[in-house]
């Protein structure tokens, strides 16, 4: 079967740095997908929903399409084995219509009518909003496994329905609302920036791109997620849609830590006094990146700025 693996060596030889839809197609491969993964029409047709994202291929998506179909023939030429790449079953960008909602209620109808229809074996969902502007599908599996869907406003027609242009951003949990090992996970970082990644053993390996030409951002060798800060509070930021935070383990820490500080400062406790702007500053993060508009996180950290300002005052007279 022809590979990913294929596709990198062949696009090696033509020199890829030599031409941007060559290094897009390169870097997508090398970065958000498996070298020995099987080159199929569905990895070419979510590489161009990616790339498609993008004005500087969506202007000129028929220069891009020929491009890429070029270049995949030319590779099926050289090939002597069976493939299961089907050049017909590919959408091509210049046959794709890019749509992009307006209205959020419509949004969130095309969205529930593209769920209905893909899932008809005894899974349930339910959409949540992201503040209007995304729209999160969690999705309970007859496994119990759930999935994470996230969906943004640019659509596409396929086989005469309106759908989501990408549909691969995606979180798979265990049951317990774990991520789930030995998974593709993968999830939109912002600023035109995506992680793929998987958790082995709790150790996060992945990459994330950035960019048109999905230029490596930044890899992800090991280490738990905690250690990943942009990839964590990303994931964190979505979870507080559908996690009870009585039982987030991070914001009950999040919560205990700032707690124990302002106790400690209070008593006058010097390594506390040293730690204290480190601590702030991770609750700031958690409380603009994740914890958007929580009440009583944001009360707890205007209390510890109080009191730490007024020990500053306070180490200035003595």
């Amino acid at each position: 079967m022809l590979t990913i693996g294929q596709l990198l060596k062949y696009l090696t030889i033509l020199n890829p740095q030599g031409n941007p839809v060559r290094m897009a197609l390169y870097n997508y491969m090398t970065n958000m997908q498996r070298s020995d993964q099987v080159l199929s029409a569905e990895v070419i047709n979510t590489f161009f929903t990616h790339a498609l994202e993008y004005p500087h291929w969506a202007q000129d998506r028929k220069n891009f399409g020929q491009e890429i179909a070029q270049i995949l023939e030319q590779l099926l030429n050289q090939v002597e084995q069976n493939t299961s790449l089907n050049i017909s079953e590919i959408i091509w960008p210049q046959q794709m219509q890019l749509i992009e909602i307006e209205n959020f209620a419509d949004f969130s109808e095309i969205v529930h009518a593209y769920l209905t229809t893909t899932y008809k074996q005894g899974e349930k969902f339910r959409l949540i909003s992201d503040q209007q502007k995304k729209l999160l599908s969690v999705l309970l599996m007859p496994d119990s496994r759930i999935q994470v869907q996230v969906f943004d406003r640019r659509m596409t027609i396929r086989q005469g329905q309106l759908q989501p242009l990408k549909l691969d951003v995606t979180l798979t949990y265990r049951p317990g609302l774990e991520l789930m090992d030995a998974v593709p996970q993968k999830l939109d970082l912002g600023s035109y920036t995506y992680a793929q990644f998987e958790l082995n053993d709790g150790q996060v390996i992945g990459s994330s791109v950035r960019g048109y030409l999905f230029q490596k951002y930044q890899d992800f060798r090991g280490g738990e997620l905690r250690d990943n800060l942009k990839l964590f509070y990303a994931i964190k930021r979505l979870e507080q849609y559908f996690v009870d935070r009585r039982t987030d383990t991070f914001y009950l820490e999040l919560m205990e830590t700032i707690e124990r500080t302002s106790n400690l400062l209070k008593i006058g406790d010097a390594a506390t006094f040293e730690n204290t702007p480190a601590i702030l500053a991770h609750a700031e993060a958690a409380f603009e990146q994740v914890f958007v508009g929580d009440k009583l996180l944001g009360l707890l950290i205007r209390d510890l700025q109080n009191l730490w300002q007024n020990k500053q005052n306070q180490q200035k007279f003595v």
